[in-house]
């Protein structure tokens, strides 16, 4: 089951702060969902620079993930946890943690440790694909959850774990 929580991301139009809401788990249809809106502004954009002939060190760097195949990869994996901030009615990031292991710095030594895998924005909210991007923090927002799943991840798994032997 999914948690959602409320924050806030910069309406970049309207200049001023509004509610959108992070899942902590998403569904591969909400994945399924962000990735089939944001393709066709992410083959536009390459269709430009290939068109102008621009170096693919300028392109995207993200233009060829592909969010289902990840989500089907990780799915039903207990290490592995694709968060998504909505807004409006539509995702505006994704972003897919792993835990792998524990920490070996010494103050944190043995805690769990969270991994950003892949971290993304929608095509809408990036300066290099439109002209007036839409809104801001989604970034910001998206690791500021990753950080709150380190604190976190040892009671949340424990408890995911749980849930699962006591169905």
């Amino acid at each position: 089951m999914s948690d959602v929580s409320e924050v806030l991301l910069w309406d970049r139009l309207n200049k001023r702060l509004t509610a959108a809401t992070l899942y902590d788990e998403l569904t591969l249809a909400q994945v399924a969902a962000a990735a089939a809106s944001w393709q066709p502004l992410i083959d536009d954009r390459v269709a430009v620079l290939k068109q102008q002939s621009g170096p693919v060190k300028d392109w995207p760097q993200h233009a060829h993930w592909d969010w289902n195949r990840k989500a089907n990869l990780v799915s039903g994996l207990l290490a592995y946890q694709l968060l998504g901030v909505e807004c409006e009615g539509q995702m505006q990031g994704l972003m897919l943690t792993g835990t792998v292991g524990q920490c070996r710095i010494n103050t944190q030594a043995g805690k769990p440790l969270v991994v950003v895998h892949f971290l993304t924005t929608a095509p809408w909210n990036l300066p290099s694909f439109v002209s007036q991007p839409r809104f801001g923090l989604v970034g910001k927002v998206l690791i500021a959850a990753a950080v709150q799943l380190s604190v976190g991840t040892r009671n949340r798994l424990i408890n995911r774990v749980y849930s699962l032997y006591s169905k």
